[in-house]
């Protein structure tokens, strides 16, 4: 409890009641530049909002890109946790971000 007077025998349990521990983990989105790099793609990553992605990606590149990428957020919880549900990303492309979804 936080209001309780009682010292916690871990000192980061406060900071896990503002932050639960799975937001200090890496995000996904995280793990996707240095796998586009592994690649040898040239696609770049410019903006998150949320749970979407912005990448400025070479058409030429496109298909792979979007495969890596796929990728790496539907399997953003392994090795750490196995879902039963599959998480699926969804990927829309063009020539802006309106005209992507």
């Amino acid at each position: 409890m936080l209001a309780s007077t009682e010292r916690s025998p871990l000192p980061h349990r406060p900071s896990m009641a503002r932050e639960p521990p799975p937001a200090r983990r890496a995000t996904p989105s995280i793990r996707v530049p240095p796998a586009l790099a592994k690649a040898r793609l040239c696609a770049r990553m410019l903006l998150q909002v949320h749970d979407e992605l912005l990448f400025e990606v070479p058409e030429a590149e496109l298909d792979a890109t979007a495969e890596v990428v796929r990728q790496v957020m539907e399997n953003a919880c392994a090795p750490a946790l196995e879902l039963t549900v599959p998480l699926v990303a969804d990927i829309g492309t063009g020539p802006n971000w309106a005209e992507a979804h």
